[in-house]
C-alpha cells in the first residue's frame, strides 16, 4: 500500500499534528521500540534540502513507538505522504520559531483504528505526555525535540540577512572601524538584538498570542526577540563565531 494521504498541519501555527502517543513510557536508546519521527517529511524532497529546509526538517521531532511511526503496515509512514512544505523563507522561519518555542498542536493523528488514521483533538492525557519536560534540560520536552545545530544555523543566517537601515550609519561604521576588541562586542550585540527584532517582525504576533495563552513551554520569554537571539549561541560563540560573521555582512554591504 503506498502512502496516499497528506498530514495535517495545525493551521494557526503551521507545524504538522503529531502522533497520537500511547502516553506510556517510552524507552530512550532502543531503536527496536521507539525512533525518531520528523513531521517534515519525506527526508529526500528539493524543498526539504536547502539550508532552511534542512532546519524545518530538524525543527518539530517527535521521538514514539516505532510500531506507530515507520514499523509494519499500519504505521503513521504506511499511510501518510508528508504535509504541504512551505518553501519561503520567512514563512519557515516562523514555524520553525514556535516549534522551539515549545508550541504542540492541540490535535493528534490516531493511527491505533487499524484502518484509516484520522486526526482527533488531543486527550488532556496525550496533551500532559507530549509535554513532558526533558530531564536533563528543563526548556525542552521529554518526546518532542528539534535538532540544535542546524536550526540555529539557519537562525544565524537569517538573522545576519535581515536590513539594518533603520540603525544610524556611525554605529555600523565604528562596529567595522574600531580596534578596541570590546567596543566592536558591544556594538555588534547591540546590532544582532536589532536584527533579531526585525527578524521577528512577521511571527511576534501570533508568538505572543501563543504565550499569553500559556500554548509555549513555560520558560519561554513573552516575545521572540529574546528568545531567538538566545539561540544563536552562548556569550563565548557570539564573540567568536557570530561576530565576525556580522563584520562580513556588513563589510560586504
Amino acid at each position: 500500500m503506498a502512502a496516499e494521504l497528506t498530514t495535517p498541519i495545525d493551521e494557526y501555527s503551521g507545524l504538522p499534528y503529531p502522533i497520537a502517543p500511547r502516553c506510556e513510557h517510552i524507552p530512550l536508546n532502543s531503536p527496536d521500540v521507539a525512533n525518531d519521527h520528523h513531521g517534515w517529511h519525506p527526508r529526500h524532497h528539493p524543498a526539504l534540502r536547502t539550508a532552511a529546509g534542512v532546519a524545518l526538517r530538524n525543527s518539530w521531532i517527535q521521538y514514539v513507538h516505532a510500531d506507530l511511526h515507520n514499523e509494519g503496515p499500519f504505521s503513521y509512514h504506511a499511510f501518510f505522504q508528508g504535509p504541504e512544505l512551505p518553501t519561503d523563507e520567512s514563512d519557515i522561519y516562523g514555524r520553525v520559531v514556535l516549534a522551539f518555542a515549545g508550541f504542540v498542536p492541540d490535535h493528534v493523528i490516531d493511527i491505533t483504528s487499524r484502518s484509516q488514521p484520522f486526526a482527533r483533538p488531543a486527550t488532556a492525557q496525550e496533551a500532559a505526555f507530549l509535554r513532558q519536560p526533558q530531564r536533563n534540560n528543563p526548556f525542552g520536552y521529554r518526546y518532542l525535540r528539534y535538532g540544535y545545530d542546524p536550526v540555529r544555523e539557519f537562525l544565524l543566517d537569517y538573522v545576519l540577512g535581515q536590513d539594518l537601515s533603520h540603525i544610524k550609519e556611525t554605529a555600523i561604521d565604528e562596529f567595522l572601524c574600531t580596534d578596541d576588541a570590546e567596543r566592536k562586542v558591544k556594538i555588534g550585540d547591540f546590532l544582532l538584538w536589532s536584527a533579531a527584532e526585525v527578524a521577528t517582525d512577521d511571527i511576534r504576533g501570533k508568538y505572543t498570542a501563543l504565550a499569553r495563552s500559556n500554548l509555549l513551554h513555560p520558560l519561554m520569554p513573552k516575545d521572540p526577540k529574546p528568545l531567538v537571539k538566545w539561540k544563536l549561541g552562548s556569550h563565548k560563540r557570539i564573540r567568536q563565531h557570530v561576530i565576525p560573521q556580522l563584520e562580513a555582512v556588513l563589510s560586504a554591504a
